[in-house]
């Protein structure tokens, strides 16, 4: 098997198509997924660090807050102004209160103190009333002209305050309106701060720093400020190279990649950066275990996939390798063959040869078929059944199963007499050309048609009956094709034609006797007549009389002129009257007679429509018929001087009635539009009918009936759904409309639901 081309070409195929895909899938996620997992988890660790940015400007922005009620706290302000600190002992103690329970107001506070420029003294709960140094004293006088009532500094000396952070918080008090020589002190715990700044970044091999505007460190977290470490300084350079007030990257420092994110918060008079630095191998490493697994799971699918495609080669190879050795007998081995050249060549004798036979058995089709139908109207096959004949035409390509039967029958005389082109022994050369010109004249017949050569003089022609079509119609028809196809073998032949037609056959069973029954007929043909179509029912015995008048014509064409049609329309009318007229008279006279009755049955509508003969046409009518002599001169004369002066007056009179018409419905409509209204309810509540109401709704208002009731009734729920609260359901049913289908029209015709509309307003 390993030595077929084919079947090593498949599996290669096979192992690619299963294989290489889950593959490059491994390797895809494992190069390319690390890396948009991590881009992904740094985003989301970005948020983290936003929230715990916005956690330590909170802080700071309370301790702020606390700096500036005391500040403008007119009860702690208003006495220090007065205070005699070596007079006034008691109001010295309710200061010492009072900054007890500032410093207890914020947990960042460790000392509170106050500044008095006039004492030169510095007031505070834990170190009592002392007088600075002169290098502090010129720091205090500093703030004092400092332009800002409240602000950070950094210019103060930490004093006994060993935890104290080098930035103080600054507030000068307020006398009314004036600046007062009162400065208050907030100095900030150190080691808070830092754990706080920490805190940003649990992980300790992480970074966290809070920076001033022009990137100074104020606190370093875990590390101190003044000795920042590697990763501190290069995560405050690369912010003091940034123009943007907040960012988030990803950097590499030492050897490893850190997720930093800063971000400016504003603090009094001036700007600090919150920064955070966190290695990305701390977020990703979860992502690269998960990779890892899915390559090892590749691989698995790799193999197994090469195992599956292998034995999918086995069993798709199976069944041509069967194909060879039919093929191949033992012409050649398997080891030397190529399977699907052979199979292709043997695979093109064969098509060949299968060609070959079905054009012989369809040149052979029609034979068989004109032998079995020839068998079959000769009565040879009356031992079959019905359901065995039309099985057997089905076979031969005959449309047979529930079909209705017509017969013409051709019969041939005088081929002795003067001018035929035929001797009396020329029988069968006659009989097989008219069998010739029956099969080129039946050709436009829709479902086909068999002629039967008896060789006798006779012809048959078998044609199924249209199932669409009347009887009458059909017989119609085939007299006008039979006379037609008469003549033409007269023309041809120079011989006498005589052409029975048969009564339908209802089965295909009956065929033999309906053409022995016809063949019958021909002998009841008029000697001295050269042409003849003779129809087997008409020879038969009537109960009763049949009158050629064609009362279904009449009624279509009364009916039609009564509607106010288009006189084109009614000239059809009336020549299809005509023609069918014309085909069931036996004499002119009938037909005249005919013409006379229409032309009553006209007059009789006009006086039934409410118009006045004599107003209308002035008189004379029946004088100006009689004078007409020819058929088609009456018709003529029907068709220029009776109808269109009807039909004008008619639409004319049509025009108001549709004007008042048309208002009474859009009265109802107007009126009930919440109910069911239709087209055809309206027409019978109006005494109208559907169609005409159509057309004339549509003349009058350049609407349809079902486009001016949708839109009349989207227009008051729109205006329920403005003006009101009422449920959407509750409006559906208030303009008559199911919820459902109120929800889908109102969307088609705005664009929006009912509630996007509600909201839109």
């Amino acid at each position: 098997m390993w030595k077929s081309s084919f079947f090593r070409k498949s599996l290669l195929l096979i192992i690619a198509l299963t294989t290489l895909p889950t593959a490059l899938a491994g390797l895809f996620i494992h190069a390319f997924g690390t890396f948009h997992i991590e881009r992904e988890l740094n985003r989301s660790h970005q948020t983290a660090m936003n929230s715990v940015i916005e956690r330590i400007d909170g802080q700071l922005n309370h301790l702020e807050m606390v700096a500036m009620l005391w500040a403008y706290n007119s009860s702690f302000s208003s006495p220090l102004q007065q205070l005699d600190i070596y007079q006034d002992p008691k109001m010295v103690q309710e200061l010492y209160k009072s900054l007890t329970i500032i410093k207890s107001s914020d947990p960042l506070i460790e000392e509170a103190y106050v500044f008095l420029e006039k004492d030169d003294a510095v007031i505070s709960d834990t170190f009592g009333i002392e007088r600075p140094a002169e290098t502090t004293l010129a720091a205090y006088r500093q703030l004092l002209h400092t332009p800002y009532n409240i602000f950070w500094s950094d210019s103060l000396p930490p004093g006994n305050l060993k935890n104290a952070s080098p930035y103080s918080l600054v507030v000068r008090l307020a006398k009314g309106t004036v600046k007062s020589n009162i400065v208050m002190v907030f100095r900030i715990k150190a080691d808070l701060l830092h754990k706080i700044i920490a805190d940003a970044e649990p992980d300790a091999r992480g970074a966290t720093l809070l920076l001033k505007e022009d990137a100074q460190i104020i606190s370093a977290g875990r590390n101190p400020a003044d000795k920042p470490s590697p990763v501190d300084l290069g995560i405050r350079d690369m912010i003091r190279n940034s123009n943007t007030p907040h960012d988030s990257f990803v950097t590499t420092e030492n050897g490893k990649r850190y997720s930093v994110s800063y971000r400016e918060i504003k603090r009094i008079q001036e700007r600090w950066i919150v920064a955070t630095a966190t290695p990305l191998a701390n977020v990703t490493k979860p992502v690269i275990l998960i990779s890892r697994y899915i390559l090892g799971i590749s691989l698995a699918m790799l193999l197994i996939g090469l195992w599956l495609s292998w034995m999918a080669s086995r069993r798709m190879y199976t069944p041509i390798q069967q194909l060879v050795h039919v093929f191949s007998s033992d012409k050649k081995s398997d080891d030397t063959v190529n399977e699907f050249e052979l199979i292709v060549d043997q695979w093109t004798h064969v098509l060949l040869e299968r060609k070959k036979l079905q054009q012989r058995l369809q040149s052979q089709l029609p034979t068989l078929r004109e032998g079995f139908i020839l068998q079959l109207a000769q009565g040879h096959l009356y031992a079959l059944k019905n359901e065995e004949i039309v099985e057997r035409l089905e076979k031969y390509g005959c449309q047979a199963r529930d079909k209705k039967w017509l017969l013409l029958v051709i019969g041939l005389h005088g081929l002795a007499a003067v001018g035929s082109k035929f001797s009396q022994e020329d029988e069968q050369l006659a009989t097989f050309a008219a069998a010739n010109i029956a099969k080129e004249f039946m050709q436009g017949w829709p479902e086909g048609i068999d002629v039967i050569n008896f060789q006798n003089l006779n012809v048959g022609i078998l044609l199924p009956a249209r199932a669409a079509q009347s009887v009458h119609e059909q017989k119609a028809e085939l007299f006008r094709m039979a006379e037609e196809l008469a003549a033409t073998m007269h023309h041809f032949l120079r011989v006498k034609v005589t052409i029975g037609i048969s009564k339908v056959v209802q089965t295909a069973g009956e065929i033999p006797d309906a053409m022995e029954e016809t063949l019958q007929a021909l002998k009841h043909r008029q000697a001295h007549e050269v042409l003849q179509v003779l129809d087997i029912e008409e020879l038969l015995p009537h109960g009763s009389h049949e009158t050629p008048y064609p009362f279904e014509e009449e009624k279509h064409l009364i009916h039609a002129l009564r509607m106010g049609v288009a006189k084109e329309e009614a000239d059809q009318l009336m020549d299809v009257f005509l023609e069918r007229l014309q085909e069931r008279a036996a004499t002119e006279l009938q037909i005249r007679q005919g013409l006379y009755q229409l032309f009553g049955s006209i007059q009789q509508a006009i006086a039934h429509s409410g118009f006045n003969l004599l107003q209308l046409y002035g008189g004379l009518m029946n004088e100006q018929l009689v004078a007409l002599r020819e058929p088609a001169a009456i018709m003529e004369w029907l068709k220029k001087d009776v109808v269109p002066p009807f039909l004008a007056e008619l639409a004319q009179t049509q025009k108001l009635y549709l004007k008042e018409l048309v208002d009474s419905v859009l009265n109802t409509i107007h009126r009930d539009y919440m109910k069911d209204l239709s087209l055809d309810s309206c027409a019978d509540l109006h005494g109208t009918y559907p169609r005409k109401l159509s057309v004339g709704f549509k003349q009058v208002t350049g609407f349809t009936f079902i486009d001016y009731l949708t839109n009349y009734r989207l227009d008051k729920a729109k205006d329920l759904l403005l003006t009101t609260n009422v449920k959407i359901n509750d409006v559906a049913e208030q303009v008559g409309y199911q919820p459902a289908y109120f929800h889908r029209i109102f969307k088609k015709h705005t664009g929006v639901t009912p509630g996007q509309y509600r909201e839109q307003a």
